[in-house]
């Protein structure tokens, strides 16, 4: 399954704000915070696939959030979970785009420059791409944010990877609800699939 939607190295390769300290998963496993939005929320029943390749996972999935929303989210995980997450998969912008695609501004790049200061000690970050297809004006704010992405990539190679859910969800729209935006069953599975590869090559 490596190829093109994740990044390791320089290789291409490709609800409401709940208390931490709430792993689940393999006791002593290493530790993987997850933040996102309404797709995260989705994901969630799906994510027990995670916990048998030993890890411990705390996950707050909050519809309708933006970067800005969960950003205390991540804030609170840091400063509370024992011991803070090891890893993060961070899956947000969606709602940003959204936004955007609306002329409703979110200032979400100082949001996403505040989230990834937030886990700058982490061993890996994994930034999971926005569908573009949610660009329906001149805003452009997914495909600006994928790039931001890609940036933060490139500035820190080893450490944060990017998860091409844009491209994957172009390559398979029958992943998606009619929305064109949220994962069907199958494309949560896929999905979980692509979380567990990319935190299986994340640095040791």
């Amino acid at each position: 399954m490596r190829g093109k939607w994740f990044l390791v190295g320089t290789a291409l390769g490709a609800l409401a704000l709940v208390s931490s300290a709430c792993y689940i998963g393999t006791p002593g496993g290493p530790t993987v915070g997850i933040v996102g939005d309404s797709i995260t929320h989705l994901l969630e029943p799906y994510l027990d696939a995670i916990t048998p390749v030993a890890y411990r996972i705390d996950v707050n999935g909050r519809s309708g959030a933006t970067i800005a929303d969960q950003l205390g989210t991540i804030d609170l995980m840091e400063r509370t979970d024992v011991p803070p997450p090891q890893d993060w998969i961070l899956n947000l912008g969606t709602n940003d785009a959204l936004y955007g695609a609306r002329g409703i501004a979110t200032n979400w790049q100082a949001a996403f420059q505040v989230m990834m200061a937030l886990v700058a000690t982490a061993r890996c970050v994994i930034l999971v791409t926005v569908h573009t297809v949610i660009d329906t004006t001149s805003s452009h704010v997914a495909a600006d944010l994928n790039r931001l992405m890609w940036s933060a990539h490139a500035a820190d190679p080893s450490r944060v990877l990017v998860l091409n859910w844009d491209g994957l969800a172009a390559e398979h729209p029958d992943w998606l609800e009619v929305d064109a935006v949220h994962p069907n069953a199958a494309g949560l599975q896929g999905l979980t699939n692509w979380y567990n590869l990319a935190l299986s090559v994340c640095p040791a």
